[in-house]
């Protein structure tokens, strides 16, 4: 917009006005966050773009559309200052679908969709119940490792520091071991899976055993690591709690299952009825010597 079409004499202030009148009309007119200092700033830019022009007697008469088109300048300029200066108070048109797209997430809690009720049994029956040996060894067969993929395998232990270990320490790695072998595999069946279904030679019933065949293997690997847990706690328990660490106790959400009270009340109880029914050490010898 060239500065000929924009008549500033309106925002300028006659020389006739009263001094007082004149700064509250200008302090009135001002947009709300302009310091007086900054108004004269504008001012005197204000004037040196108009200073090379022509000085005319009275106000400018302007047509229509120069007119319209300054007081849009103005208005537009007014909204600038006014969001720049007045604070942070910014008005944002309320929209509930976008809030509510925010905020549900983090009411929903930790859990999301129910499964299918198939799937989820499937999910909870290998979470809790271990495979023969032979069928899953089988079932491990069945996936082989990539040719190019050398780290898809169970991590070794190098042979200079399994010389070095305790027999002990051996015994609780080899079941930890066995319970990553498991879950490599899981990964193993899901990347050939994958890689099948990319290429257009597995239907969808085929991708759907592997990607069920994944999530069993997954399941008997985090089952398997749960029993090697509680083999390292099972030195902190008294002997006489040992059972708890026995494959027969199931593991639900936790470690020992849900009713770990009852079965401390059975192996208490079992106990003091061995003790009732087992003769201490030495009484029954005494009792041989009594008899004669």
């Amino acid at each position: 917009m060239d500065s000929e079409d924009l008549d500033f004499s309106e925002d300028l202030p006659f020389e006739s006005e009263d001094a007082g009148s004149s700064q509250q009309k200008a302090d009135e007119s001002r947009p709300a966050g302009i310091t007086p200092e900054m108004s004269e700033y504008i001012k005197k830019i204000v004037s040196e773009v108009t200073k090379d022009r022509p000085e005319r007697a009275g106000v400018l008469e302007q047509p229509e559309a120069k007119r319209a088109r300054l007081d849009t300048f103005d208005n537009e300029v007014s909204s600038i200052f006014n969001a720049c200066f007045a604070g942070s108070e910014t008005e944002i048109p309320e929209d509930d679908t976008l809030l509510d797209s925010v905020v549900e997430p983090f009411l929903a809690g930790d859990k999301g969709p129910a499964l299918p009720p198939k799937i989820a049994e499937f999910i909870g029956k290998m979470m809790t119940e271990k495979l023969s040996d032979d069928k899953l060894n089988e079932k491990v067969q069945s996936y082989k490792q990539p040719e190019n993929c050398d780290l898809l395998q169970p991590t070794r232990i190098n042979q200079i520091i399994w010389d070095k270990i305790k027999p002990g320490t051996r015994s609780k790695d080899i079941k930890f071991q066995k319970a990553q072998s498991v879950m490599v595999k899981s990964m193993t069946a899901l990347a050939i899976t994958i890689k099948d279904f990319l290429d257009g030679q597995a239907s969808k019933r085929q991708t759907v055993h592997g990607m069920f065949d994944t999530l069993e293997l997954l399941a008997q690997g985090n089952l398997q690591l749960n029993f090697a847990r509680r083999e390292l706690i099972k030195t902190d328990l008294s002997r006489d709690f040992a059972t708890l660490c026995s494959q027969n106790v199931p593991v639900t959400k936790f470690l020992f299952g849900d009713e770990i009270s009852k079965e401390l009340k059975d192996i208490v109880d079992a106990n003091q009825m061995a003790a009732k029914v087992t003769p201490k050490f030495g009484e029954s010898s005494c009792r041989g010597r009594g008899s004669f």
